[in-house]
């Protein structure tokens, strides 16, 4: 379980860029020379992921897939500290297309227009959901018996979005207390199993974490699902995000999109994404994104 987030964001490097990064320049059928595709990435993104080992997959990888789709890009993941630069490398065409968390993706999105957004599909599902989690007998009932107890966080880039989640959780306690403050003794953890195991036996009150992952903790232990109760669930959200530049204008570009697309259905991109348990990389339409920018934009709005 120590793997799960690690899995995730090593398959969305191999996924959303490192099969696309191959040395060289093309030349066009007219003798027009072709600029390498270039990839980007929040450095958000790598929390529990280790850089050079990212790296390291992308290059392992890209050859089979840009060969079998006739690519050719730059090798090397661009990685970005800030949203400044990001902006900056967009702006100048210095990158392509970017990978990064939706609130990142919700500032640059107000300064550079994008298109073709890209989401993973993990067992069945595009979108990531928060439990708050306690045990069946414990004193956790209700989101307001948190009050004066033990919540574990589960920290990770895919619960980036849990943190405004729990602000409303607290707004909705504080507002039942005539706006004072609560006293909720929050913990933070990068492994969801040191979230769900303190709880499961009873040396911390109540946890948050994925539903997603929750799920594969209970497949792989049924009791946790007997002795644990979700109390609260947060509606549907996009946590992490790829997308291109609209001004990115490339003989390439069908080529690319087509790779992206088509990803489940070659042997070499199905094998990528059964070792690390993913089912697809799913385009969707803008509209698809507005639950999620409707969330984090009223939740920017919570002290």
């Amino acid at each position: 379980m120590k793997l799960l987030v690690q899995k995730f964001f090593i398959l969305f490097l191999l996924l959303m860029g490192g099969v696309f990064f191959f040395c060289g320049t093309c030349t066009a059928g007219d003798g027009e020379k072709i600029s390498p595709f270039r990839m980007g990435f929040s450095k958000f993104l790598f929390t529990n992921v280790n850089e050079n080992d990212a790296k390291a997959s992308i290059r392992a990888w890209a050859k089979v897939v840009a060969d079998e789709y006739d690519i050719d890009a730059d090798p090397s993941a661009q990685i970005f500290s800030n949203l400044q630069d990001i902006r900056r490398a967009l702006i100048n065409s210095q990158i392509d297309s970017i990978g990064l968390q939706f609130e990142e993706y919700l500032y640059i999105s107000d300064h550079f227009e994008t298109e073709h957004w890209f989401l993973t599909r993990t067992s069945g599902n595009l979108y990531e959901e928060y439990v708050l989690l306690a045990p069946v007998d414990g004193k956790i009932k209700q989101c307001e018996d948190l009050i004066g107890n033990n919540l574990i966080f589960y920290n990770s880039p895919r619960t980036a979005l849990a943190e405004y989640w729990l602000k409303s959780i607290i707004k909705g306690i504080n507002t039942g207390y005539n706006g004072l403050e609560p006293n909720v003794n929050i913990t933070k953890t990068e492994k969801i199993s040191k979230a769900v195991l303190p709880v499961f036996f009873d040396k911390a009150d109540a946890c948050i974490v994925t539903n997603s992952g929750l799920s594969t903790m209970i497949e792989l232990n049924p009791q946790i699902g007997r002795k644990l109760r979700i109390i609260m669930k947060s509606p549907p959200l996009i946590p992490v995000i790829l997308c291109f530049r609209k001004n990115f204008d490339s003989p390439q570009k069908e080529k690319i999109l087509t790779a992206f697309r088509e990803l489940h259905t070659n042997v070499s991109g199905q094998q990528v994404l059964t070792i690390f348990q993913s089912e697809a990389l799913v385009e969707v339409e803008k509209k698809e994104l507005s639950t999620t920018r409707n969330f984090v934009l009223e939740a920017q709005k919570i002290p």
